[in-house]
C-alpha cells in the first residue's frame, strides 16, 4: 500500500501570554482641553517684549512658589508670547503644567523647550514628571535620568527613584516577551523543517512503493 502523507498543518501550542499589570501609582487621566497659545517663533523681539517677558516669568515663577497655579500660569504665557524663543520660559511654564496636574500640556511646552535647547535640565524634570503623570515609566525615567545628569537636584532624584522600579518592570517584561517572540518563531521554523524532512522522506517512500507495484 502507498504511505499516508504526514498531517502538515500541526499548530502551535497556545501558550499562556503574560500579561503586565497595569501600574497607575502617582497617574492622571490625559489633560484633552484645547492646546495652550504658543508663541510665533519667527517674530521680531524687541528689547521691550524681553523686558516685560523677564518680568512676567519672574512674577510666573513667584506665583507657583506661592501655589497660585492660574495666575502663574497667565504670567507664564505672558512670557511665552513675547519671548518665544526661550528655552526657559516654556520649561517654566511646563512646571507649571505638571503642578496643575495637566502633563499633556506640560509635554507641549517641553518639546518646544527641547528643541530651543536639548540639554535644559528645567524642561527634561518638566518631561519626566509629566510622562510619570501619564504612567508612561519608561520615557519618564529616561527624561528624569537626563535631567539629573544634567543639573542634580534632590526632587528630581526622588521622581527618578519612585518611577525607575515601574520602569525596569516594564523594560523585563519587553525583554522577556521578545525572547518568548524569538523562541516562539525559531520553534515554528524547526517545525517547519521537520514537515519538509517528512514530506520528502513521504514521496521519496511513496515513489519507492509505486515502483514495486510496478514490477
Amino acid at each position: 500500500a502507498i504511505p499516508e502523507p504526514p498531517d502538515l498543518n500541526i499548530s502551535d501550542e497556545d501558550e499562556d501570554d503574560e500579561h503586565l499589570e497595569v501600574d497607575l501609582e502617582g497617574t492622571v487621566e490625559p489633560d484633552l482641553s484645547k492646546p495652550q497659545q504658543m508663541g510665533d517663533q519667527g517674530t521680531e523681539i524687541t528689547e521691550a517684549m524681553l523686558a516685560s517677558a523677564a518680568e512676567s516669568k519672574q512674577l510666573g515663577q513667584q506665583a507657583m512658589d506661592d501655589g497660585r497655579l492660574v495666575d502663574a500660569l497667565n504670567h507664564l504665557t505672558d512670557a511665552v508670547l513675547n519671548n518665544p524663543t526661550s528655552s526657559i520660559v516654556y520649561g517654566t511654564r511646563a512646571q507649571c503644567f505638571v503642578a496643575m496636574k495637566k502633563p499633556n500640556a506640560a509635554l507641549r511646552d517641553c518639546t518646544v523647550a527641547l528643541r530651543l535647547n536639548p540639554d535644559s535640565a528645567r524642561a527634561l524634570k518638566a518631561q519626566g514628571m509629566a510622562l510619570s503623570l501619564l504612567g508612561r515609566w519608561t520615557e519618564a525615567a529616561k527624561a528624569l535620568r537626563l535631567a539629573c545628569q544634567q543639573d542634580y537636584d534632590e526632587e528630581t532624584n526622588q521622581a527618578l527613584k519612585f518611577v525607575q522600579p515601574k520602569a525596569q518592570r516594564v523594560e523585563d517584561f519587553n525583554r522577556r516577551k521578545e525572547r518568548r517572540a524569538a523562541e516562539k518563531a525559531a520553534r515554528a521554523q524547526e517545525r517547519q523543517r521537520k514537515k519538509a524532512e517528512d514530506a520528502a522522506r513521504m514521496r521519496r517512500a511513496q515513489a519507492q512503493a509505486i515502483y514495486e507495484m510496478s514490477k
